[in-house]
C-alpha cells in the first residue's frame, strides 16, 4: 500500500499513513486504528470474461478525510516494544515503592532510636531520683528513731536524751534536703512522675518555711521559759515543737485529743505534720508510677500498702492518745493515775515514732528494688522493647 491519508473516526484528525502500514496509533486521541488493505487484483480471465468481483468487505466504511484541517503523521504499533516499556514501568513503580517503604522503614527506626536515646537520658535521672530520694526516707526514719531514743532517755539518762534529740534534729534537716533534690531530679526524669517532681519540691519548700518559722519561735519560747517569762507557747508544747523538728507526725496525731479535750494546740504545727505526710505519700506515689512503667505493678502495689500503713500509724496514734486523755488527765497532778497517764503518752509517743519509722524505712527498700525496673528497655511506648 502506498503511503496516503485517514481520518480518524475518533478525533476526525486526518492522519498521514504509511505505506504497506496495517495498523497505525493516532497521535492525537492514542486510538490504534486498523488499516484495511486491498486484496491484489486478479488477472483476467480468458476470452474476454470479467473478472469475479471482490469480496465483501465486513468492516465499516472508512468514512473520507476531512478537506479541512492539518495532516498529522500516524505512528506504527510496535505490541513488543509497548509491553516491554509497560514492564519497565511497573517495575519502576515497585521500586519506587520499594525505596519509599525502605525510607518509611528507616524513618521509624530513627524515630525509635531517638525516643530510646531519651528515655536512657530519663530514666537515668530518674534512678537518681530514687537513689536520693531512699537515701532521704533512711535518714527520715532514722532521725524518728533517734526521738524516739530521746524521749525514752531523758528521765533516765538525760545526756543520752539531749545527744539523740540534737543528732535527731540535724539527720531529719539533712533528710529533708536530700528529699527535695532528689524531687528535683524526679522533674528531670521519666515524663509520667515529673509532675510528682514538682508537687514534692513545692512540698519540701513550704515545710522548709514552715520549719524555719516554727524555730524562731521555739527558740522564743526557750528564752522566755529560761528567764522565767510567759512565752508563746507552754512547757508541754515546747517540748513538742522541740520534737517535730524532726518530725511532726506525733504532734499530728495529737491533735483530735487536744481538740477534744481543750488542751492548748499549735495550728502551726498542725500544718507541718499535714505537709510532712504529704511529702512521705508523693515519695511513694513517685515510686509506684515508676515501678508501673517499668511493667512491675506488684512493686507499685507495695509502694502504695507504705501509705497506708503509715495512715494507719497516725490513726491509731490519735486513737490511743485521746484514750489516754479521757482515761488519766482528769487525776491531780502527782497522783498515781496522773503518773500513769503521763507514761502512756511517752509510750504513744514512742510507738508512733518507732513504728513510723520502720514504715518509712520498709518503704526506702521498696524504692531500692524500683530502682533497677527504671530502664529504657521497659519504658519502651506501646509496651516494645528493644532486643539486644
Amino acid at each position: 500500500m502506498s503511503a496516503g491519508l485517514f481520518a480518524c473516526p475518533n478525533c476526525d484528525a486526518t492522519l498521514r499513513v504509511p505505506a504497506g502500514a496495517t495498523a497505525v496509533r493516532c497521535p492525537q486521541c492514542k486510538t490504534v486504528l486498523d488499516i484495511e488493505v486491498p486484496p491484489p487484483v486478479a488477472p483476467p480471465l480468458p476470452f474476454g470474461r470479467p473478472p469475479p468481483p471482490p469480496p465483501r468487505s465486513t468492516r465499516e466504511p472508512v468514512p473520507p478525510p476531512p478537506k479541512a484541517g492539518g495532516k498529522l503523521r500516524a505512528s506504527l504499533v510496535d505490541e513488543v516494544a509497548e509491553e516491554a516499556d509497560a514492564r519497565a514501568r511497573a517495575a519502576a513503580t515497585k521500586k519506587a515503592e520499594a525505596r519509599a517503604v525502605l525510607r518509611d522503614m528507616a524513618d521509624a527506626e530513627e524515630e525509635r532510636e531517638a525516643e530510646f536515646k531519651y528515655l536512657m537520658y530519663t530514666c537515668k535521672k530518674g534512678r537518681t531520683a530514687l537513689t536520693l530520694l531512699l537515701i532521704g526516707l533512711r535518714l527520715y526514719a532514722g532521725a524518728m528513731m533517734l526521738i524516739a531514743v530521746a524521749v525514752a532517755s531523758l528521765l533516765f539518762v538525760p545526756e543520752l536524751g539531749a545527744t539523740s534529740l540534737l543528732t535527731g534534729l540535724a539527720v531529719a534537716q539533712l533528710g529533708t534536703l536530700v528529699l527535695g533534690i532528689g524531687f528535683v531530679f524526679a522533674m528531670l526524669g521519666p515524663d509520667q512522675g515529673r509532675y510528682i517532681g514538682v508537687a514534692g519540691v513545692a512540698t519540701v519548700a513550704a515545710q522548709i518555711a514552715l520549719l524555719t518559722v516554727t524555730l524562731v519561735k521555739v527558740l522564743g519560747g526557750i528564752l522566755a521559759y529560761q528567764e522565767g517569762r510567759i512565752g508563746g507557747y507552754s512547757e508541754a508544747l515546747l517540748a513538742f515543737h522541740a520534737v517535730g523538728l524532726a518530725s511532726y507526725i506525733p504532734m499530728l496525731a495529737e491533735t483530735p485529743a487536744r481538740l477534744i479535750m481543750g488542751y492548748e494546740f499549735s495550728y502551726l504545727g498542725m500544718a507541718v505534720g499535714a505537709v510532712e505526710f504529704t511529702r512521705l505519700v508523693l515519695v511513694c506515689q513517685l515510686t509506684q508510677i515508676y515501678a508501673d512503667a517499668g511493667k512491675e505493678p506488684e512493686v507499685g502495689h507495695k509502694s502504695f500498702a507504705s501509705v497506708s500503713n503509715f495512715f494507719w500509724v497516725i490513726l491509731l496514734g490519735a486513737m490511743f492518745r485521746l484514750a489516754a486523755s479521757f482515761g488519766f488527765d482528769w487525776a491531780p497532778r502527782g497522783e498515781l493515775m496522773f503518773t500513769i497517764g503521763q507514761v502512756s503518752h511517752c509510750l504513744v509517743l514512742i510507738a508512733i515514732l518507732e513504728v513510723g519509722g520502720f514504715v518509712v524505712l520498709n518503704q526506702s527498700f521498696v524504692m531500692e528494688a524500683t530502682r533497677e525496673y527504671v530502664d529504657a528497655k521497659r519504658y519502651i511506648l506501646k509496651g516494645e522493647r528493644l532486643v539486644e
